[in-house]
């Protein structure tokens, strides 16, 4: 059955469209004769042919001056709404007399240079709906002769805002700023702003770069401001005057000064060189230009590379893309240019190409993406290596040339002595393409203003407090945000301050009561005096305890704080406070707190100047600090996306919520649907089996002939059954009805439940995963797979096989450990499916109570066997426990744990033991390896701790995870092993010397999953159902077919065996030992010529 799968499940039908119905066609004859009267003698009707031309004509005529009556008639319609639509939407503008100052087109000289200085614009006469004050009204009455309201308003009475770039921070200031507040003038080098998380996927076409800008003249014209396009150079604070530069026509370069009485630097930053020489190669990618040159780039190294004059060498150098640097822009980029082989070049390229594409990424720290969780690192780290993305960890860049780049790393060698030590290693990458992103350093004219100021010590950005003014910069003037600056984070240099106000009784130290006050850390301290809270946000969380704190750092115990206390105490605290990420996100928040700040200070100007407070210092009065609140990190990493909120790390993307969006459109509503699902399934299993065994082989030593007669053939015999069952199942049932529900037609309609979580072990990888998987499938639910991250080849592969094969939008896998399985666990879920250990079940099912979510657990134990010392054959005993108690090393959740047995027949049981494993394990090491070191430690620790003897087995190798299958006899239910469920290769035989004993003995432990009974009497069998769980009787009736069913799969596939661990002698042996092992007594005739 199980080899039938290409004749029951046909790859056409994986392909082959859905007929959605049957459309039938009619054919029509009409009658050349009439219905007219006929004589009473038969004859033939008479023609009324003049009447039926004049009946046709005047039909012809009605229609088609109802088309052209109904076609004018639209015409008319369109037109008139044309009309109305260009009356109410276009206006002229009367520009004969453009009202514009003339200091604006000859402005005076002034400053420190002598340079123009744009006290007015052009367009400042041009400004419309604003109140003005009456003297500008007069000036402009003067000026014209006429008043000018409508048309020319003046806001020469405002105070001048001047916001130096055109990113995600300036962009956060216009858009809250109130209109009207302030005379608004933005200098920026590009007139359109960026949305510049998205450069990565418009370097190589993904998005159209279009998308990603917007004019910054729309933007600025909500507030009626003013733009300039140049850069900012310098600043003269002592005249308030920003020193601005631009680029005329001809490509020269003139500078001006831009008075200003408040001050915003959004400028940004640009990337950090680190010092190595030969960047002029590289690409950068900080704007849409930058994006422009890349996908140039990668085009012309494609093309380049088609040709058939390019040698193979020059041909990898082309298609070898480095970037240096393993941040969020880097790993896009990365993954952009992976997607863009797989989806773009494979089609249109020669296939070639995408063979020799090689992807580095270069990164001087232990990780990637370092500013998020180390799961979400390892995840990435991951998903690039089964991409074949190489990522060079801990490495550092050395040089950039034309044609490679050379970078350093750290390696282990062996040295003459044979002692490891760490040696520099150097290796070049030749190369045609090479993106620098390696973190930022500061713009120009960041550099400029922090050189103006003593007190900026910052290497990386402006130092700014916590209302975001620039330290050391006259009060209230000069703000700095974005990736430009940095919010101070130290606070030793509030020392004085902070002591001078806590210390009430001025005895030069600070007892606790004082030490709340100063730190505010309860909220009605904060009413009156400043605190480290109020002065540094982010120390906030690090002063939750402040008992605590105060008792550490009392050193001399007297219940008060001297100023080298305190001082030690900041100091440490400044250490742990971290800056923030320069984000787009950092920026945006920042701005839309600037520009609510600004209005708030432009509104309460008169109630200020009535309390005797410059707006200039206001900025503590009418706004609290600013204070950042994270909203979470994404990371595109190649048709995934990696997402990290609050602690809270979802890999590959925001799987659940995309799985359920898949479930509630219907998809798998479709029966057929489901039945593609279930083909292509069968087809990944059936075409991969030499896949999964080589995969299984290098994480387990596992041979090919068990994986396939334990797993892969299981697996395809579910899964054809699914297929061939699914409609069915799927049809309504029609329930019993009784009397009081007979006249209603009641049916039971089988509905997938949703989005079904399921969590596989690593013992049987291919088995437990996707027999689950066929169930959910065959159910219409859509699955998040978790599988084990113990199996470093295996789990790789069936993630990949499943991506490839099965409909994303259905089916995702999720691999990670405990922390990944607990985020799942805490999202809801419609159906939880666990296989494992107990302990894990509680925790599985704790997790699914929070939401009442249905869950299914199949969980181990310790399965006994209980043995009729009067059955004749000991011999089958032996082979059967020494079959199913080391199948997969012991490994299996079914396996027989102990063994109840008197004490009389215990040594006929060791005799027949040692032969069976004599017989079955002759070579030890050809069994599977335990699934890890620990694994192994923890069964050796049974056998060092155990008060039984060992009478078989009992070798351990830590080194690789072996231990030989072993017996331990006398053992009692005190003993180490007894404990809990072993899962390897260690049976043991506890005596019992009567079943009413060994059913007392089962019955007071934890139930088991199975239990087994060796007897020919009934009433023995009978009696020993009496124990909790269920219960196999392993009698010598076993059925044949059952056993040829698998052999079938076996022997037909055997092509698929790997040569070194899959060879005919071994597969002979194998079925020697199966059909010994379950009585069959012969082979089928099938069988006889392996």
């Amino acid at each position: 059955m199980a080899l039938r799968v290409s004749r029951m499940i046909p790859r056409s039908t994986i392909q082959a469209p859905r007929t959605k119905g049957i459309r039938n066609t009619l054919n029509f004859r009409f009658s050349s004769t009439s219905s007219g009267p006929t004589s009473s003698a038969g004859q033939q009707p008479v023609p009324q042919r003049g009447w039926s031309l004049m009946r046709f004509g005047f039909s012809v005529a009605k229609y088609t001056a109802f088309l052209i009556g109904s076609a004018g008639a639209g015409i008319l319609l369109v037109g008139g709404t044309v009309f109305i639509h260009d009356a109410f939407t276009y206006s002229e503008k009367h520009l004969d007399r453009v009202p514009v100052s003339p200091l604006a087109l000859n402005p005076k000289l002034g400053g420190p240079k002598n340079l123009p200085i744009a006290e007015v614009n052009l367009d400042d006469e041009e400004n419309e709906g604003m109140l003005i004050p009456l003297e500008v009204y007069w000036e402009v009455l003067s000026y014209y002769g006429k008043p000018q309201i409508s048309e020319c308003i003046k806001m020469a009475g405002k105070p001048r805002l001047v916001i130096v770039g055109g990113g995600w921070g300036a962009l956060g200031v216009l858009k809250t700023l109130n209109p009207g507040d302030y005379h608004v003038t933005v200098i920026a080098p590009e007139t359109f702003s960026t949305f510049t998380p998205l450069l990565p996927s418009a370097a190589v076409g993904t998005v159209q770069v279009r998308s990603l800008v917007e004019p910054l003249r729309k933007i600025i014209a909500r507030v009626r401001g003013h733009f300039l396009n140049g850069y900012a150079v310098d600043l003269v604070m002592g005249e308030q005057l920003l020193e601005v530069e631009t680029v005329e026509s001809d490509g020269t370069k003139k500078r001006l000064y831009v008075p200003y009485d408040k001050l915003v630097i959004a400028v940004g930053s640009v990337s950090s060189t680190h010092g190595v020489p030969g960047l002029e190669h590289c690409f950068q990618l900080k704007t849409i230009s930058d994006s422009r040159s890349i996908r140039r780039r990668i085009l012309d190294n494609f093309e380049t590379a088609s040709l058939p004059t390019t040698t193979s060498e020059e041909r990898k150098r082309l298609l070898t893309f480095v970037i240096c640097g393993g941040g969020p822009t880097g790993v896009e980029t990365a993954a952009e240019i992976f997607d863009l082989c797989q989806e773009d070049i494979v089609n249109y390229f020669p296939k070639i190409c995408r063979k020799e594409v090689s992807i580095y990424v270069i990164q001087s720290r232990d990780h990637i993406l370092n500013t998020y969780s180390e799961n979400i690192s390892k995840y990435a780290e991951q998903r690039f290596n089964r991409d074949d993305i190489k990522v060079v960890t801990n490495a550092r860049v050395k040089e950039v040339w034309k044609d490679r780049v050379v970078y350093t790393i750290k390696v282990e060698e062996k040295d003459k002595d044979g002692k490891t030590q760490k040696v520099t290693k150097e290796v070049a990458v030749p190369s045609n393409f090479v993106l620098w992103s390696t973190g930022i350093a500061m713009n120009p004219f960041t550099r400029r203003v922090s050189d103006l100021l003593p007190n900026q010590v910052h290497r990386k950005a402006i130092e700014v407090d916590a209302h975001l003014r620039v330290v050391g910069a006259p009060l209230g003037t000069v703000y700095a945000l974005g990736d430009a600056a940095t919010i101070e984070t130290s606070v030793v240099a509030h020392i004085l301050e902070l002591v001078d106000q806590a210390d009430r009784d001025k005895n030069g130290r600070i007892d606790y009561d004082e030490w709340k006050i100063m730190g505010k850390f309860i909220m009605f301290f904060l009413k009156r005096s400043h605190s480290i809270k109020k002065k540094i946000p982010m120390a906030g969380p690090h002063l939750e305890k402040v008992r605590d704190m105060f008792q550490r750092y009392d050193i001399d115990h007297d219940d008060s704080l001297s100023i080298n206390e305190v001082a030690t105490l900041l100091a440490e605290l400044g250490n742990k406070i971290t800056s923030l990420p320069a984000t787009a996100q950092v920026a945006s928040q920042q701005g839309k707190y600037l520009g609510h700040k600004l209005s708030k200070i432009a509104r309460k100007e008169a109630v200020l100047a009535a309390n005797g407070i410059s707006t200039d210092v206001g900025d503590d009065v009418v706004s609290k600090p600013f204070h950042y609140r994270h909203l979470g990190s994404l990371a595109y990493i190649g048709n995934a996306a990696v997402f990290d909120f609050d602690g809270l790390s979802l890999m590959g993307g925001l799987i659940h919520n995309a799985l359920n969006s898949s479930f509630l459109n219907g998809k798998m509503r479709d029966v057929s649907y489901r039945k593609e699902q279930l083909a292509k399934l069968a087809y990944l299993v059936k075409d991969n089996t030499a896949a999964i065994c080589d995969a299984l082989y290098a994480d387990v030593n596992r041979v090919s002939t068990e994986v396939i007669l334990s797993e892969t053939s299981v697996v395809l015999a579910e899964v054809v059954n699914a297929y061939a069952n699914v409609s069915s199942w799927a049809e309504d049932i029609k329930p019993p009805t009784g009397l009081n529900f007979r006249l209603m037609k009641l049916r039971i309609k089988p509905t997938p439940k949703g989005v079904v979580l399921i969590i596989a072990p690593f013992n049987f990888p291919l088995l437990l995963t996707f027999m689950p998987l066929i169930g959910a499938l065959a159910a219409g639910c859509t699955v998040v797979l978790k599988i084990s991250e113990g199996l470093p080849n295996t789990s790789p592969l069936i993630q990949k096989l499943i991506e490839e094969y099965l409909d994303p939008e259905v089916v995702r896998v999720v691999q990670g450990g405990v922390e990944e399985t607990t985020k799942l666990l805490q999202l809801r879920w419609d159906h939880i499916l666990f296989t494992g250990s107990a302990r894990v079940g509680h925790i599985v099912s704790a997790a699914a109570a929070k939401y009442n979510t249905p869950i299914t657990l199949e969980l181990g134990g310790k399965c006994p066997t209980i043995i009729d010392p009067a059955y004749p054959d000991f011999s089958l005993i032996a082979r059967r426990l020494a079959w199913g108690r080391n199948l997969n090393s012991g490994q299996s959740c079914t396996a027989p744990d102990f063994v109840l047995i008197p004490r009389s027949g215990q040594q006929r049981l060791i005799d027949e033991l040692k032969k069976a494993y004599a017989d079955f394990f002759p070579e030890e090491k050809s069994l599977p390896q335990l699934v890890s070191v620990d694994a192994t430690n923890r069964i050796k620790g049974y056998l060092d701790e155990t008060k039984g003897g060992i009478a078989i087995g009992g070798r351990v190798d830590i080194s690789q995870r072996f231990i030989s299958p072993t017996v331990v006899i006398d053992v009692d239910g005190t003993d180490a092993t007894m404990q809990e469920e072993i899962f390897g290769p260690i049976l043991s035989i506890v005596p019992a010397e009567t079943l009413d004993e060994a059913i007392e003995f089962i019955n007071s432990r934890p139930q088991p999953l199975a239990i087994y009974v060796f007897s020919e009497d009934e009433t023995f069998k009978e009696k020993g159902a009496l124990a909790q769980g269920q219960l196999f009787t392993m009698m010598s009736s076993f059925k044949r077919e059952y056993l040829g069913f698998h052999l079938e799969a076996l022997v037909n596939q055997d092509q698929y065996g790997n040569p070194k661990m899959g060879t005919s002698a071994e597969l002979t042996r194998l079925l020697h030992v199966a059909v010994q092992t379950f009585g069959c007594g012969s082979f089928d005739s099938r069988f006889g010529a392996i």
